[in-house]
């Protein structure tokens, strides 16, 4: 009798085991996606919905992060209703699973927007702007890659990475910075370029981040800072600094109208004061003194644009520093 009930308890934990592999199979159909979103085929096969551990109510807002931040698109003829309101997921596992199918951009269009939306619902026409970006990939140069370790934080370090040495050292100038307040230190993880490799090796440093817990508003100043760095942003400098350098007298006022658009270009894609004034330095000593001169006719319109500049760089926390870039700004405009 004793074996005949082991036998039946036996049976009995078995089918407990059973009926919880069923409602874990059961539970990833019941999470679903929202019909109205077209989700990429390696996001929508791979990622297994039951292991996020959410329920239907926040999976919607991690959808609605995905939708803001440019990484899902609507059918066609189709309209994503969701109401936008502000989001915080804590779970940095979630982030870790989920950027695992997404490249390395739309994983920092991602991870800003997820600090952003703590505090905002819905995107600013800049962050509309950023998560619209399209960015070109580099050609890869062969480099020797070695196995690696780094040491993030504490909580994580980074084991077996097959990263050569520039890659290491931007790496660990970009933790030296932003996780241990050093100095800053060239090269870092935005003098990289968008390459296969680079962008594998910055993918796994984003996640790496996100395993460390490292502090959200930390994730998101490094992905702006790396985002900054765009090969068309280089290339529109080049362009802008040849137009100044050919232009003619006459053609003063139409040259301050472009710089001024270029300008506020720079503002809404959040660039920073120090690369603004390297910016403006060069599309400066292309022009003469009296240039300048000519450039400052219309006092009356001068300072419009600048008291208009000037109040929108101080809604953007850079009141401090832009005394320092104040000058050549001014003289362009």
């Amino acid at each position: 009798m004793e074996l005949d009930e082991m036998s039946i308890d036996e049976i009995f934990s078995g089918s407990d085991s059973t009926l919880e592999d069923d409602t874990k199979r059961t539970r990833d159909f019941d999470i679903c996606w929202d019909k109205a979103l077209e989700i990429p085929t390696k996001l929508k096969s791979g990622l297994r919905k039951h292991r996020l551990h959410l329920s239907q109510n926040d999976f919607y807002a991690l959808e609605y992060q995905l939708y803001s931040s440019g990484c899902l698109e609507t059918k066609h003829n189709d309209i994503y209703t969701y109401g936008a309101r502000t989001i915080d997921i804590q779970n940095n596992d979630v982030y870790v699973k989920l950027i695992h199918y997404l490249d390395v951009w739309k994983a920092m269009h991602l991870l800003i927007w997820r600090y952003k939306n703590q505090t905002t619902s819905f995107p600013t026409d800049n962050l509309s702007i950023l998560f619209e970006t399209a960015y070109d990939l580099q050609e890869d140069e062969r480099t020797e890659t070695k196995e690696r370790q780094l040491k993030l934080n504490d909580n994580y370090t980074l084991r077996r990475i097959k990263w050569s040495n520039r890659q290491l050292t931007a790496a660990t100038n970009t933790r030296n910075f932003y996780l241990k307040g050093f100095e800053k230190q060239t090269p870092m993880l935005s003098d990289l370029e968008f390459t296969v490799s680079n962008n594998d090796m910055i993918h796994t440093f984003l996640k790496g981040l996100l395993r460390g817990s490292v502090n959200i508003k930390t994730m998101h100043d490094i992905c702006c800072a790396q985002l900054q760095y765009v090969p068309l942003l280089e290339k529109t400098i080049e362009e802008a600094s040849v137009q100044m350098s050919s232009s003619s007298a006459d053609d003063e006022e139409k040259t301050g109208d472009m710089i001024h658009t270029f300008l506020k270009g720079l503002l809404k894609a959040n660039v920073d004061p120090k690369t603004m004034h390297d910016i403006t330095f060069r599309c400066w000593r292309k022009r003469s003194k009296r240039q300048a001169c000519t450039c400052r006719l219309v006092p009356q319109t001068t300072r419009r644009r600048r008291l208009k500049l000037e109040s929108k760089l101080s809604k953007n926390r850079w009141r401090m520093k832009w005394k320092r870039y104040r000058r050549p700004i001014q003289l362009l405009l």
